[in-house]
């Protein structure tokens, strides 16, 4: 009966031999032990979900990805970079990694930098509002760090959503790069405590300045664990004094 279940032994716990209605002997039993499906409470974004459903090959790179997820699941700091032309498939890629990701039940969050705009934390702060977007307030006041009023000049609707959230440090003027970067590596600390996370910043070589010493400082920032960073890029679009070429030059980033 069991090898017509499809069912591992661990899968199973012994009951004995059970009287049964309408049979004279005694009949042995099993009962199923069944896992939770593991399911994120928040969803996938739709910059990942808007990316098509046909995915084939690229076997050699969602296993490299998926062993870096597993390393950062299991409490480190992963980061992966992945170049080429237009079309190549980088932002499908990272979508299926995702995809994986959050049926296994970790964080998936996302965005993405536009060419000409130039918004300095753009992906950053689409990520965060999303997290916020689908995070019940009731839990987000604590899973946002140390520094939600820090965060709350990037998303100002968290003011609104979180009663006793924290002032910022200078209310008097913009926040410096170092202090939005200290918040939100803080928020990411905090944020994957819970669960793992995996962030895609997609189109960085229309990264503002400030969003990419953002990105050199979470990576070099220790205390953030239990991160997977997917980033793609356009390579053809890179020229020698590009910001994007002095982070890749100068931070440990797989690509």
């Amino acid at each position: 009966m069991r090898l017509l279940a499809g069912l591992a032994d661990e899968d199973l716990g012994d009951r004995g031999r059970l009287e049964l209605k309408g049979l004279q002997k005694p009949v042995p039993a099993w009962e199923v032990r069944w896992q939770p499906v593991a399911v994120s409470a928040i969803p996938m974004p739709s910059l990942l979900t808007d990316v098509g459903r046909i995915f084939v090959g690229r076997d050699a790179e969602l296993e490299r990805l998926g062993q870096l997820w597993k390393e950062a699941a299991a409490g480190e700091r992963r980061v992966a970079l992945m170049a080429g032309e237009p079309g190549m498939g980088k932002t499908r890629l990272t979508a299926e990694v995702a995809m994986r990701v959050h049926d296994e039940g970790g964080v998936v969050l996302a965005g993405r930098c536009d060419e000409d705009l130039g918004v300095p934390y753009q992906p950053f702060v689409e990520a965060l509002r999303h997290f916020v977007d689908h995070t019940p307030s009731q839990a987000l006041g604590e899973r946002l760090g140390r520094y939600g009023g820090e965060l709350a000049r990037l998303v100002p609707e968290l003011s609104e959503r979180v009663v006793d959230l924290a002032a910022p440090l200078r209310s008097d003027r913009k926040p410096s790069v170092t202090e939005c970067s200290t918040a939100v590596a803080a928020w990411l600390t905090a944020a994957a405590a819970e669960d793992p996370v995996v962030l895609v910043l997609d189109d960085l070589q229309w990264a503002a300045k400030p969003t990419l010493l953002l990105l050199r400082h979470i990576v070099r920032t220790s205390d953030v664990r239990r991160l997977l960073i997917l980033g793609t890029y356009r390579d053809t679009e890179l020229t020698y004094d590009h910001p994007l070429v002095e982070l890749l030059a100068t931070s440990a980033v797989t690509a």
